[in-house]
């Protein structure tokens, strides 16, 4: 059976450098992966955080994610945006609780849309007790218009 993974390794390397300078914990990152999941010759966590599915209630929203053991947010910066039915996303407040963070802001009083580090070259600040960072996601659907002439 084929599987794939993804190593995240921005908060190693400058997000603008496609090619990593510190090469070996980029390769470790790699070899633990193929290790854990290829050769089960490792149990220990491997994989980032990632979102797993938003719970959506009036005031805020609850998100939960996988591979989220020792879930924390490193400094006091919020990467969290939240939107309601008009679409407009305003920045997020945050309570980390165990694998899931509750996201609500005073601008949006029923949240319907969330997202995380979403900008260009924007790091995550949230990590799994692995010290692996968290992917950057939204909820919302985006439609994308391929036109060919």
């Amino acid at each position: 059976m084929y599987s794939a993974s993804v190593n995240r390794y921005e908060d190693i390397s400058p997000t603008n450098d496609i090619q990593p300078k510190n090469k070996k914990s980029v390769g470790q990152r790699l070899a633990n992966i193929a290790l854990k999941k290829q050769y089960q010759a490792i149990d220990s966590l491997v994989e980032h955080p990632e979102l797993e599915h938003v719970v959506y209630n009036k005031e805020n929203a609850v998100i939960h994610f996988k591979n989220a053991d020792g879930l924390f947010i490193k400094g006091t910066a919020s990467l969290f945006e939240i939107a309601g039915e008009d679409n407009v996303f305003y920045p997020a407040k945050t309570k980390l609780k165990g694998s899931t963070i509750i996201v609500y802001s005073n601008q949006v009083k029923q949240p319907q849309k969330v997202r995380f580090a979403w900008g260009n070259a924007l790091q995550s600040n949230v990590f799994n007790e692995a010290g692996l960072p968290a992917s950057s996601f939204a909820t919302e659907k985006q439609i994308l218009n391929h036109e060919h002439d």
